[in-house]
């Protein structure tokens, strides 16, 4: 968007012709091709994604959240955790010296952790990293 902006279109104006999509932007709810495509049926794009929000209700019974059922625990201690200290509770815990982190705290960091360390792995044998970046500051010893 900064670049359709900065370059003076508006998002409807911008590569408005269709032809061979070149750009994409994804958005909540699907994707914009600039230009649109001219694709026939067997020339098509293929987009695999997750199905859309499902707002949960304090009556629902039969709903679960949309990520890794391993990690559905993390709800119930992330909510214990903001309970805690709402009303200022000690399980909710604190960072001791050398930032260990206790009580809830530590708990919801733990699955933080696990969660983002699952979904960081996922296709990685699928897409290996193209670009190395080496740090040119690093003093070798």
């Amino acid at each position: 968007m900064e670049k359709i902006h900065d370059n003076g279109y508006a998002d409807s104006e911008f590569l408005k012709t269709p032809a061979v999509p070149m750009f994409y932007r994804p958005t909540s709810t699907g994707i914009f091709l600039y230009p649109p495509a001219n694709f026939s049926q067997t020339q098509s794009l293929r987009i695999h994604f997750t199905r859309d929000i499902s707002a949960f209700a304090p009556t629902d019974t039969n709903k679960y959240p949309g990520f890794d059922p391993q990690f559905h625990e993390g709800l119930s201690i992330f909510m214990a955790l903001q309970y805690a200290k709402a009303n200022s509770l000690p399980v909710a815990g604190g960072v001791m010296r050398g930032g260990w982190k206790t009580g809830l705290l530590g708990d919801w960091s733990d699955f933080e952790d696990r969660i983002k360390r699952h979904y960081s792995e996922r296709f990685k044998q699928m897409f290996p990293p193209r670009i190395h970046v080496q740090d040119a500051t690093r003093v070798s010893q």
